[in-house]
């Protein structure tokens, strides 16, 4: 069963999305992405990393973008976070 969820929406990030899916992936039991139009390498990196990556036409709604994520979620928990922030070993073990 999956216990806690990691729900991220983003577009263009491939600078910021590795160092921010490799801080949480080992402290969450699932890592859902959702893409809101990139055209750079961001999809592929987040794919490469496990995570369930959806696409999510953007629609100058960054609630209507969140909740997309948040549908796709199994766990029972969620833990929602920027794909430019990264979370530190120690908090990461808090969760």
């Amino acid at each position: 069963m999956t216990k806690l969820s990691l729900c991220l929406i983003c577009r263009d990030n491939e600078r910021t999305i590795r160092p921010c899916l490799e801080s949480i992936r080992l402290w969450v039991d699932e890592m859902v992405v959702v893409d809101t139009g990139s055209t750079d390498q961001t999809p592929q990196i987040a794919t490469e990393l496990g995570a369930r990556l959806f696409h999510f036409e953007w629609c100058d709604d960054f609630a209507a973008a969140r909740n997309e994520s948040l549908c796709h979620a199994r766990g029972e928990w969620l833990f929602w976070m920027d794909s430019d922030d990264t979370i530190s070993e120690t908090s990461g073990r808090k969760l």
